[in-house]
């Protein structure tokens, strides 16, 4: 097969199945049973984190689970955030455990113990884990020696990390080796079953839109990102883009469908090809919203109604 043969050959692939939230859900407990540290990876809005939560409160009704803790990573967490290190405390350092020492800490002995990192890949996260790493290799009994109390520690066996990562940023390729082999890792994709679920749950009040329509223009869009030669399935855009961020899930109406796209779905897809790139931003999209772009002229609600429409009625293959 030539390279040509390839790339014809990738139209028709399909798309998840729209099971494949549930079957998500179903591989992460398995992996819990079995004690596997476990990231779910995905683009943003997949709904990873709620995967977890959900999974976290099934585990809480059961009543096997004992300590959960929960940590946001960012560019600036530090192993002294997270293992141990000293602070400054009237002119004199001062000893302070982090947060993942208090946590085992705390952990109850007959009981699962899970630890979540929120957003995985936005810190160093080999420097933060610094020698803990050498606990991740699934050796009963393993202990080490931290540097600064010199205390001895160890995971034990019924203690568990878990974790989101946002397969879109660029900072993923510079996780390395020797951590990538110590956690499982599940690709989360968009969960159009669950997205058609939620709008029927809230209501659509579109004029020429039904709300599979509405889902279908969405699996088009994602299936071009997929297509893409420089985008991919880690760049698709997940089910809660396409939702309104309302406190009482009032009905979607024709201008929140306008704010969806034009603030937050254009810009989104502008930041992964470029400023600038109009080409490739009318393949994804339409060259009439591409052309307005690149003179600074505005998207209106009737380009996106087009959009959509266009997108919806779509007969690519996926």
């Amino acid at each position: 097969m030539n390279e040509r043969e390839k790339f014809e050959s990738m139209a028709s692939l399909k798309n998840k199945p729209e099971t494949e939230a549930d079957n998500i859900a179903t591989r992460l407990k398995n992996n819990v049973k079995k004690l596997r540290h476990t990231i779910l990876t995905g683009p943003p809005g997949t709904g990873k984190s709620r995967t977890l939560n959900n999974l976290i409160n099934q585990l809480k009704s059961e009543d096997s689970i004992g300590t959960v803790e929960t940590v946001q990573f960012h560019p600036q967490y530090s192993y002294q955030d997270f293992i141990e290190g000293f602070t400054v405390k009237s002119g004199v350092f001062d000893y302070k455990k982090g947060i993942f020492l208090e946590f085992l800490d705390r952990c109850d002995d007959n009981k699962l113990n899970i630890f979540i990192i929120d957003e995985f890949n936005r810190a160093d996260v080999s420097s933060v884990f610094g020698e803990l790493l050498g606990l991740l290799d699934y050796e009963d009994g393993k202990t080490i020696t931290l540097p600064n109390s010199r205390r001895e520690i160890s995971l034990g066996k019924n203690t568990l990390i878990l974790g989101t990562m946002n397969s879109a940023d660029k900072n993923i390729a510079l996780m390395d080796f020797a951590l990538r082999r110590r956690f499982s890792f599940l690709f989360t994709p968009p969960d159009y079953d669950g997205l058609t679920k939620w709008i029927n749950s809230i209501g659509l009040e579109l004029p020429e839109f039904q709300v599979n329509d509405y889902v279908n223009a969405i699996k088009v869009l994602n299936h071009r990102i997929i297509r893409h030669p420089l985008l991919g399935k880690n760049m698709t855009l997940g089910q809660s883009f396409f939702v309104p961020k309302t406190s009482n899930n009032s009905t979607i109406k024709s201008d929140d469908i306008f704010s969806i796209f034009s603030e937050m779905v254009v810009p989104q897809l502008e930041t992964y090809v470029g400023h600038g790139n109009n080409n490739e931003l009318a393949q994804i999209l339409s060259p009439s919203i591409a052309d307005k772009l690149k003179i600074g002229e505005p998207v209106t609600p009737q380009d996106v109604t087009e959009l959509l429409n266009l997108l919806s009625r779509s007969k690519e293959n996926f």
